[in-house]
């Protein structure tokens, strides 16, 4: 037995988090002094992880989405 509303809750503020952090590797990516003066392998350390947090939001939201279903 799920506990739909306790469990939608806290997919909510996950995905919250998750939205923050993509915020963030997007607003670091687009800053030119950063994509200039980096090296090469963490500016793509950060595209690849940027990547990896928009996975993981489709994944929250689709979880959401199910448990939305079920209510």
């Amino acid at each position: 037995v799920i506990d739909v509303a306790g469990e939608s809750a806290r997919l909510a503020k996950e995905l919250g988090k998750v939205s923050g952090e993509i915020k963030g590797l997007e607003a670091k990516l687009a800053n030119e002094n950063f994509t200039s003066k980096a090296p090469a392998h963490v500016v793509e350390e950060q595209r690849n992880r940027l990547v990896e947090t928009q996975d993981r939001a489709k994944k929250v939201e689709a979880a959401l989405d199910r448990l939305k279903a079920m209510a």
